[in-house]
């Protein structure tokens, strides 16, 4: 019943109207939680990859029949849009599984595999892409910012000194650190 109720929900209201807000809620929280171990841009990761997998989740739920084959179809579209949409959602997903694991376990093999399932998702939105320019050139501005911020986030997660000191040394204590250097 209330997955009927988010669906019809979704129909009327654009994905726009309601995920602005929601990223503007957890931009102000990230903030506000900059100094906790998983706050700042780590929290904000959380929030971009779920509204991610929304959106490509909801492109295929509330228009399943676009990806059925029709008469009269072009088989390479149809193929070019099985291509383009389904390894992104499933990298995707299994990038957001391999997050919540890391979020849970905060142990280091998980960021090995969520930076592997990463790359893997940046390949997938890059392939999209190519096939989008082809074949639906009216999306390929959108996937190309998605699959910008899929490497953006990328690199957060090879070059970020928060991973690091939260994952794998355990030792993110900013407000200790900043006590020792005014004490001192």
């Amino acid at each position: 019943m209330a997955a009927c109720l988010f669906i019809v929900v979704l129909k009327q209201a654009t994905l726009g109207r309601l995920l602005y807000p929601v990223a503007l809620a957890f931009g102000i929280a990230s903030m506000a939680t900059r100094k906790n171990a998983i706050g700042g841009w780590l929290l904000y990761f959380y929030y971009w990859m779920f509204a991610f997998l929304t959106t490509y989740v909801l492109d295929v739920a509330l228009h399943p029949s676009v990806f059925l084959t029709h008469e009269g179809q072009k088989p390479e579209g149809h193929l070019a849009l099985i291509l383009a949409a389904f390894p992104r959602l499933l990298a995707c997903a299994a990038t957001v599984v391999f997050a919540c694991l890391l979020l849970h376990y905060r142990e280091w093999n998980w960021v090995e595999k969520l930076r592997l399932s990463l790359l893997v998702t940046c390949a997938a939105s890059f392939v999209s892409v190519i096939i989008d320019s082809q074949y639906f050139p009216t999306v390929v501005l959108p996937n190309a910012a998605r699959c910008a911020g899929v490497v953006l986030w990328t690199l957060y997660f090879y070059k970020s000194e928060r991973v690091e000191r939260v994952f794998r040394t355990h030792d993110w204590h900013p407000n200790e650190q900043l006590q020792m250097t005014t004490d001192s």
